[in-house]
């Protein structure tokens, strides 16, 4: 009898021991992967361009100038959550009809839906990669641009980094290791100067450029257009895993949200798509819920440009007549897993499924 007691006691003991070392174990795993994705992360960073940023005179003896770096810091954590809601919904709920719908919707029905679905799902994934603070430091200080590697981004609202370090000298990126621009590149009528200018209209908004993604890959633009055709970009580009992408986000766009309060994707911005014959937002699509279009589904749409988001582009595969594809409407159309706002407006409407709304083919918002 005491050999037996003895026997259960030690058997006992021994499980109990077995136990706390696994949960240990287990403890220690979660603090290395914990630990793993604060020191692997991607990490994003904004200028100072966009603490006050020049727009368009607003009258009435306006300021001329608006603060944008608090909303674009909550614009990435959205832009973040959306795609980790995506993943979330795509790893767990596509048995759900609404989600299954919403999904053929995006991605079609074909033999080749499941490598879309995939690939699509591996996007959010990358963008969830990213981290969800801001970096301490901002893209032109010597501590950012001494650590920054592809995966990360810096945010930007002018085009003040780009300047001439000397007499009849190339324009230069200072943000990304003096990277050259040839002059075409920075006149008035370059997408660039664009964005960052303040000749705009707001209550025409048509086919503006809300933002865009520069790569770090150094491009050798000059030998590009000398070489005869056939020629493929890639051939004249190198990558540079040292240095950050950029995203700059354009003036009329910053203006445009400022105007409506700042917009977030809330249950009160939701309810406002939802009256009928509504039509707005900070652009002019026209389903409702292009409607909630804002600075989180920008920033959702640029990281997915991003190598870290896996560099998928603006397709250029369009039905005739179409010259590009943004908007609820025309990713219908496309289906293209590798199309950025493919990716982002699927991010928002899964995002919609997880706060109790479904979104149909014509963009109306209804309560599940």
């Amino acid at each position: 009898m005491y050999w037996f007691y003895f026997a259960v006691k030690q058997d006992l003991l021994l499980s109990l021991l077995t136990s706390s070392l696994h949960s240990l174990m287990h403890l220690k795993l979660s603090i290395l992967l914990f630990l793993g994705r604060s020191i692997l992360a991607a990490k994003w960073a904004i200028d100072g361009s966009c603490d006050l940023v020049g727009i368009a005179d607003p009258g009435n003896g306006l300021d001329p100038f608006l603060q944008a770096t608090d909303d674009l810091k909550k614009a990435m954590k959205e832009g973040i959550t959306m795609a980790e809601n995506a993943f979330k919904v795509m790893s767990d709920y596509t048995g759900d009809h609404h989600v299954a719908g919403i999904l053929k919707l995006v991605l079609g029905e074909g033999a080749d839906y499941q490598s879309k679905f995939d690939a699509v799902k591996e996007t959010f994934e990358n963008v969830m990669g990213y981290e969800k603070e801001h970096a301490e430091n901002r893209p032109m200080d010597q501590g950012w641009q001494e650590n920054m590697s592809w995966n990360d981004v810096m945010i930007f609202c002018s085009n003040d980094r780009i300047k001439q370090l000397g007499p009849n000298s190339l324009f230069r990126d200072t943000s990304m290791g003096n990277q050259p621009y040839l002059s075409m590149e920075l006149k008035d009528n370059s997408i660039r100067a664009k964005c960052h200018g303040v000749d705009y209209n707001l209550q025409n908004t048509a086919g503006k450029i809300m933002a865009f993604t520069t790569p770090s890959d150094r491009f050798n633009k000059a030998g590009y257009l000398e070489a005869p055709k056939p020629k493929s970009i890639e051939d004249f580009t190198s990558p540079r895993p040292n240095i950050a992408f950029s995203i700059d986000v354009c003036t009329w766009f910053l203006h445009k949200s400022l105007e409506m309060g700042w917009p977030r994707i809330d249950k009160d911005r939701i309810t406002q798509t939802q009256q009928p014959g509504f039509k707005g937002g900070v652009t002019n699509f026209a389903t409702p819920v292009d409607g909630l279009r804002n600075t989180g589904l920008m920033m959702l749409h640029e990281l997915t440009h991003t190598h870290q988001g896996g560099r998928l582009r603006d397709s250029d595969e369009l039905p005739e007549g179409t010259p590009t594809c943004y908007g609820w409407k025309c990713v219908q159309d496309i289906k293209d897993p590798k199309n950025a706002d493919n990716v982002a407006m699927l991010g928002l409407v899964l995002h919609l499924w997880t706060m109790g709304y479904s979104v149909d083919k014509d963009g109306n918002i209804n309560s599940n």
